[in-house]
């Protein structure tokens, strides 16, 4: 339910997830990160699933799965659908970080920091 992104975010990880049909979207929404954020959202709509591991209207996921034929597939009352992300929305997010993450390490070294990530995140808690 969400419950690794909240990890992240937490230890102070930048974090890109996508917004519209998942359970974090009780507390991402679209908009929200800031300048000192390091939540980068995406918004994501619902799209018909059209390849795998959909097949027709049906889901193929289910137990037992072979090497070649691949797993069980079952029926599904409605068309399948799942939640596709805006791509164009993710590369910029993706590319947002990547500044962000370097103007961290910038500020990090010009701090003396420089052993911040191994002394914060090298071991678990």
């Amino acid at each position: 339910f969400g419950l690794p992104i909240v990890e992240a975010m937490w230890m102070g990880l930048s974090v890109i997830t996508s917004v519209g049909g998942t359970a974090a979207d009780d507390y991402i929404i679209e908009g929200t990160g800031g300048k000192s954020s390091r939540l980068y959202p995406v918004k994501a709509e619902s799209a018909v699933c059209d390849r795998f591991p959909c097949v027709e209207s049906q889901l193929c996921i289910f137990p037992p799965c072979f090497e070649k034929k691949g797993c069980t597939c079952k029926a599904l009352v409605n068309e399948p659908s799942w939640f596709e992300v805006n791509r164009i929305q993710l590369r910029q997010q993706m590319k947002k970080a990547y500044e962000d993450m370097k103007k961290f390490k910038h500020i990090e070294t010009s701090k003396g920091m420089h052993n911040f990530k191994s002394n914060h995140f090298g071991k678990g808690p």
